[in-house]
């Protein structure tokens, strides 16, 4: 026997009707309170652990790109003169009216011997410091309030 479509779909929605109608007239069950506050306890535990976890990770991770800055600077300032770059600022700094002169040979020479590489490595350090250091402080509060037995 084959249904017509549109009646499985009344039927299906009967029976939707039909379930919500018996499940509110079912008595509601409330969990003892001793069990509720347990719950809520041990929910609590985890949450300051994962917050307690979160702060020693960003914590080190922060003290890593802080740490890193000094040696990722010292070798952008030896790229930086290797390259020529500091010579070329030098001059600009000088004498300004060969620069206003040939302006786009120098803005192109100038470009060609900045240490990209470096900056962006000290970029980079600087932007996970201050992401560590935005994380620490967000989860730290686990760490110096919360005590338990």
């Amino acid at each position: 026997m084959q249904v017509h479509p549109v009646r499985m779909l009344d039927r299906r929605t009967d029976m939707k009707s039909t379930y919500q109608e018996l499940f509110q007239r079912l008595p509601r069950a409330e969990a003892p309170e001793a069990l509720y506050q347990s719950v809520l306890t041990s929910v609590d535990k985890i949450r300051i652990r994962a917050m307690r976890i979160k702060f020693a990770l960003f914590s080190f991770l922060g003290l890593g790109a802080g740490i890193s800055l000094v040696p990722l600077t010292s070798s952008a300032v030896t790229q930086a003169i290797e390259s020529g770059f500091v010579d070329y600022a030098s001059l600009a700094l000088s004498d300004s009216a060969v620069i206003l002169s040939y302006w786009k040979e120098f803005s192109i020479t100038l470009i060609e011997s900045l240490p990209i590489l470096g900056i962006t490595m000290i970029l980079l350090a600087l932007f996970t410091l201050l992401e560590s250091v935005r994380h620490a402080t967000k989860n730290s509060r686990a760490v110096f309030t919360h005590h338990f037995a």
